[in-house]
């Protein structure tokens, strides 16, 4: 492949996450990818923002990315995915094309501290002008974030990490609840290791839950349908 000219080394590798509703069955995907790139080296998911922040590079390969599975979407009749986008592609030029990438029930996740860099207005400009073409916006990282940069965005869906939290601070569920509810988003956790606290994300309304506790991730899409969540049995 070749990106701007330059060499992907190989091509973008892929692992799915299922996440499960509460009755154990599979209810979204979050898509994984590993890159190796001959400018920004071997970038795993976590490290996608912070490049993002310093490269104009990972918008063409998040577009590349966007390109690979969406025949993968297109097979999978009903399920919505999650992928993380760099907030760099909410600027006027970026976002027009992303909202013509046609990827139905696609959920376009973007870290809210990302968010907050890239600019509130533009970034809220952005996500409006994706929502009115139908697209799905998720956000993570608000276990991170004050109350008042939280109540700036109003996606469809949040995305919140199952270890940022213990007895000390599970009070944070019920506070993001309280100041979301006039939108009512969806609430999913990820990087569940442990079934030991999740009555504390039902009570709170989480509806989706994703990580080992439940799967492991599948480089193969079609090993998740039909898949229960794992009882730990």
């Amino acid at each position: 492949n070749m990106v701007r000219g330059k060499v992907v080394k190989k091509p973008i590798s892929y692992c799915f996450t299922p996440y499960f509703d509460k009755d154990g069955a599979v209810a979204a995907i979050e898509v994984w990818q590993i890159l190796e790139d001959e400018v920004l080296g071997k970038l795993y998911p976590c490290q996608y923002v912070p490049a993002a922040s310093a490269s104009s590079r990972i918008e063409t390969l998040n577009f590349l990315a966007l390109s690979n599975f969406s025949e993968d979407i297109l097979k999978c009749d009903g399920v919505p995915f999650i992928y993380k986008l760099s907030a760099r592609l909410l600027d006027e030029g970026n976002v027009h094309r992303l909202a013509k990438s046609e990827l139905p029930r696609l959920y376009m996740c973007f870290d809210i501290y990302a968010l907050e860099a890239f600019g509130e207005r533009n970034s809220r400009m952005g996500l409006e002008f994706l929502r009115k073409r139908g697209a799905k916006i998720m956000i993570e990282g608000i276990e991170r974030a004050p109350v008042d940069v939280i109540a700036k965005y109003r996606p469809d869906a949040y995305l919140i990490d199952y270890r940022c939290f213990n007895d000390g601070n599970k009070s944070m569920l019920a506070l993001f609840r309280a100041a979301t509810k006039e939108f009512a988003p969806t609430f999913a956790v990820g990087n569940v290791t442990s079934r030991n606290n999740l009555p504390w994300f039902e009570d709170a309304g989480c509806t989706l839950f994703g990580g080992s506790a439940f799967s492991k991730p599948k480089k193969r899409l079609a090993t998740i349908f039909g898949e229960k969540a794992d009882t730990g049995a």
